[in-house]
């Protein structure tokens, strides 16, 4: 805990420098302070924490902004926690990406509930915009609440608005925009990284209930196990595949209505992180009902490298690049397992998760015992760089991937009979059920 004379800690990301900080100003809340300073260091992440009984919450942002010798600032409430070690990262390299500035979704229900600005409970900006908005006070005036005057401002002056978007919420206390609700206990995400903010912790109920959180979210952090990747083309391309010119027969709307079936049959699966893959332009509302059901989004449609080899005549060498792409967002120490499954298939009610609760690779082989199904495996952590090695040779050389993965994998795994997978090839609709 520092006072406002001594310096702030900062970090360096992405060649910035980088300052985090966090503030209160009375003593009903310090014992947050510690329970905040757990869940940061549990990520690995510095915070600077400041108390100043002279100080508002605005003015403290003031202070930071006039004060602090710092490319980037990063604003936490004592009680908003991130969930995981990416909210910095990610936050930043859309600060640099884009003049913008970054906060919760969030509405001052005495002022305007439809008006959603960037929320200061974790809250993002440059000095360089800090400044372009001509460096006012982040206090409220007549139109606006803590922090929400440089929403109205980033709209004035062409400075985006990005938003750490909320997930859910405990209770429905406040409206947030025309036909959604926020209050106590919200969970947000920004990219692939969630936050978790309690509102109101001056009650003791809510400051009790902030405190389990961060039990939880410490707990739950050390024991995910199995990383779910799904790849997924959902607004497929007219090109033709190597072996027909029919690349689906489905439309759209019931390729995505397939793909919602994969992610919620997942349900099956206990101790897991969901990494959705995708490669396609798809509507804003409908990316967004995905996002909402997984831990780790990423579209890779902006990628032209990518998006050839999926639109091409091999869709094996597509879905190899898709997954190795992914992975570069993601920290695969903390998992011991991964386990793939293709978009619009689903677990049915034969499969068994008993089956994959182990620390063996999970294959079922095909007919005649030339390949592997690769609609649904699974992958110790042992054998990660195996798994890689598979699918940089898929990519390189257009191998089939079924393939590839048997004679990678043939002496290092258990071939089950039943791994309890179904859905429906897409070039012409026959029903698997492996």
């Amino acid at each position: 805990m520092k006072k406002l004379t001594e310096k702030p800690e900062t970090i360096i990301i992405n060649g910035k420098t980088v300052c985090v900080l966090t503030w209160f100003n009375n003593l009903i809340v310090s014992d947050l302070y510690n329970t905040q300073q757990e869940v940061f260091k549990h990520f690995g992440l510095t915070i600077n924490t400041y108390f100043d009984e002279s100080l508002t919450h605005a003015k403290f942002m003031d202070y930071c902004l006039k004060n602090i010798d710092s490319d980037i600032f990063i604003f936490f409430d004592l009680d908003c926690v991130p969930m995981d070690n990416k909210i910095y990262e990610n936050i930043v390299d859309e600060l640099i990406k884009e003049e913008c500035i970054i906060g919760i979704e969030q509405t001052a229900n005495h002022l305007d509930s439809n008006f959603i600005y960037a929320g200061p409970a974790c809250f993002g900006i440059t000095k360089d915009i800090y400044n372009k908005l001509g460096g006012v006070s982040f206090d409220g005036t007549y139109r606006s609440d803590i922090a929400q005057e440089y929403t109205y401002l980033a709209y004035e002056k062409n400075v985006s608005v990005k938003f750490i978007e909320l997930i859910s919420s405990k209770n429905n206390k406040w409206k947030l925009g025309n036909n959604r609700f926020f209050g106590n206990g919200c969970f947000y995400k920004f990219k692939d990284s969630k936050i978790y903010h309690q509102f109101q912790t001056n009650l003791e109920e809510e400051k009790n209930d902030f405190k389990l959180e961060c039990k939880k979210i410490i707990n739950t952090y050390n024991n995910i196990q199995n990383l779910v990747i799904i790849t997924s083309v959902l607004n497929i391309s007219n090109n033709p595949l190597s072996y027909t010119n029919t690349r689906s027969i489905y439309t759209y709307k019931e390729r995505l209505e397939q793909t919602l079936n994969t992610i919620d049959s997942l349900s099956k699966i206990t101790n897991k992180h969901i990494l959705f893959v995708e490669t396609s332009d798809i509507p804003n509302e409908d990316e967004e009902m995905i996002k909402n059901k997984v831990d780790f989004y990423i579209n890779l449609k902006d990628d032209s490298k990518i998006k050839e080899n999926v639109n091409g005549l091999y869709k094996n060498s597509g879905e190899a690049l898709q997954i190795l792409s992914s992975l570069k967002i993601i920290n695969l120490i903390k998992y011991d397992n991964i386990i793939k499954i293709s978009g619009r298939y689903y677990l049915n009610e034969n499969f068994n998760e008993n089956l994959f609760d182990n620390e063996n690779n999970i294959f079922k082989e095909c007919e005649g015992g030339t390949c592997f199904y690769t609609i649904l495996y699974k992958v110790n952590k042992k054998y990660f760089s195996n798994f890689i090695q598979a699918l940089n040779e898929t990519y390189k050389y257009t191998e089939q991937i079924e393939n590839v993965f048997l004679r990678n994998f043939v002496n290092n795994s258990v071939k089950v009979d039943q791994l309890g997978v179904t859905g429906n090839i897409s070039v012409n609709g026959e029903l698997i059920v492996k």
